[in-house]
């Protein structure tokens, strides 16, 4: 579930025990890094956008629940750092962090910024080009998830009812062309969220 793409991995397998998120984030100066978080029981991922020694966004999956935001993040982390099944080493949760370009950082910047407007969309019933031109000047988000597994697999960020930037996830490539997504949800079955961009 990498949102994100990896550009120069700066920091690999940091072990989250001896990481201290707020003080590592705050020597990180004026560059723009993505923080990929593993866990190796249970295969669930997190992701973390860091900007100008801040972070100003946390998108982390845990099961089926999304949390957006620092706190609720390092609650979580702490939570499970404290449980039974990081206590094997083979279990414990590791840290990349990964420097990224301005050009493709912005494009998806604002899913980081977002409230939910319609959750759980299923793709059979969305038209996504019919759905974009309803959104007419208004900034939106969007996140399409498989629905067997709840993986991200491609994102989407619409404003003025056009396609500004999207991810899919199988080539890790930023494009402006609906048609892989398009596609994408036409032969998995997928979920679409919509949130609205925060400014």
């Amino acid at each position: 579930m990498l949102l994100l793409p990896r550009e120069h991995i700066l920091f690999e397998h940091l072990d989250v025990d001896f990481v201290d998120f707020r003080k590592f984030v705050a020597h990180m100066g004026e560059q723009r890094f993505s923080g990929y978080i593993h866990y190796h029981s249970t295969h669930e991922e997190a992701l973390i956008l860091f900007k100008s020694g801040n972070m100003p966004g946390i998108y982390y999956r845990y099961g089926t629940q999304t949390v957006v935001g620092q706190r609720a993040f390092i609650k979580a982390i702490n939570e499970i750092d404290q449980s039974d099944r990081l206590h094997s080493p083979s279990e414990h949760a590791v840290v990349d962090l990964c420097e990224l370009s301005p050009d493709k950082i912005s494009p998806l910047y604002t899913l980081f910024h977002n409230e939910p407007v319609q959750v759980g969309l299923e793709s059979e019933l969305v038209e996504l080009p019919a759905l974009i031109h309803t959104l007419h000047q208004k900034t939106f988000t969007g996140c399409v998830r498989c629905a067997q597994n709840d993986r991200v697999i491609a994102c989407i960020l619409l404003n003025e009812g056009e396609l500004l930037g999207g991810y899919h996830l199988s080539n890790r490539q930023i494009s402006t062309d609906l048609s892989p997504i398009i596609a994408l949800i036409e032969k998995t079955d997928c979920l679409i969220d919509i949130y609205r961009a925060k400014a």
